[in-house]
């Protein structure tokens, strides 16, 4: 199941990622050469950043790439590093489930006021919904580790 979410989280990046970038190329191309900038293709390279960078995100933390600070491990012993693991996927799960919460919350608020989008129209709701999906698939990923962390000890 696990190997299928990253896979499929991997695909959806890319596809994303390849979309974004026709959309500035022909945004480049229709500001500069055509004099007349598509709207459509600013506002959905916008969108696809805001889906890129809290997808990826989550992709991160599946995939043990997060950014972080080692400086401490080095100075630690290994069970004391697995104790400090186990407090840092706590707090990542905390700050999760909040985002989560909040996300939703958003999303709920949104959909229900009908904002749309300017120039593609699309409900609001529809774009934020990424801050809640990205957020439970931290918490799945930081729920695995935790387990993996008292199963193997690591």
């Amino acid at each position: 199941m696990l190997n299928f979410i990253n896979k499929l989280i991997s695909n959806i990046l890319i596809l994303m990622m390849i979309l974004l970038t026709f959309c500035v190329i022909w945004q480049v191309i229709s500001r500069y050469i055509l004099s007349a900038p598509s709207t459509i293709t600013e506002e959905l390279s916008r969108f696809l950043m805001i889906w890129i960078c809290l997808l990826g995100a989550s992709y991160a933390v599946g995939q043990k790439r997060h950014l972080s600070i080692d400086l401490l491990n080095s100075f630690i012993s290994d069970i004391n590093q697995s104790r400090l693991q186990f407090i840092i996927n706590i707090i990542i799960l905390i700050f999760s489930l909040l985002l989560t919460w909040g996300g939703i919350f958003l999303v709920r608020n949104v959909l229900l006021s009908e904002q749309v989008s300017p120039a593609l129209r699309i409900p609001m709701g529809y774009i934020y919904i990424i801050l809640p999906a990205s957020s439970i698939l931290i918490v799945y990923y930081i729920i695995i580790d935790i387990y993996k962390g008292f199963l193997y000890g690591k």
